[in-house]
């Protein structure tokens, strides 16, 4: 029986062999070895307090779900996800981001709302692709700069802070 349905964030072109949910599907991942054909990984809700480094051997991710976890922060090393186009953050504890993001140049939904961000890194003013920036019920108190670069062409949620 299912108790509830994991949100898969996509709306066209699923291909459930590209897909993985859960820890016991990362696990098995894992151990398999067979890594380069995950293109999808949702760990939603797995109670994660640090940043599995395990993800970064996901070469070529395009979407990263980690939200209703407790993570405080992103290794610098989330530069290795250079495939990575969407990654849904929401609901964690995040406090800061690392200045390395700048390197997802595929990037095009940023999803940080329900954190506990009080400032942004100067280098998200260089995440080129990005189409949607969610950063709703956080905790800024100021925008960087460098945020006027991507302004035009995005989206920007920015209700519920301290703006």
């Amino acid at each position: 029986m299912i108790t509830y349905l994991i949100d898969l964030k996509i709306l066209d072109n699923i291909n459930f062999n590209t897909i993985c949910v859960g820890l016991n599907q990362f696990n098995e991942l894992l151990a398999s070895n067979n890594l380069d054909s995950i293109t999808y990984l949702n760990l939603d809700g797995c109670q994660l307090t640090v940043f599995p480094k395990s993800i970064l051997k996901f070469k070529n991710l395009e979407m990263l779900s980690l939200e209703h976890n407790y993570l405080k922060n992103l290794p610098e090393t989330i530069l290795e996800l250079k495939a990575l186009k969407k990654l849904f953050l929401k609901d964690n504890l995040l406090e800061k981001l690392p200045e390395t993001l700048k390197y997802l140049k595929q990037i095009e939904t940023l999803d940080l709302q329900y954190n506990q961000l009080k400032k942004l890194p100067q280098s998200i003013g260089k995440l080129i692709s990005l189409k949607k920036l969610f950063l709703q019920r956080n905790k800024l108190e100021t925008l960087p700069k460098s945020l006027e670069n991507i302004r035009s062409s995005c989206f920007i949620n920015l209700d519920n802070n301290f703006l």
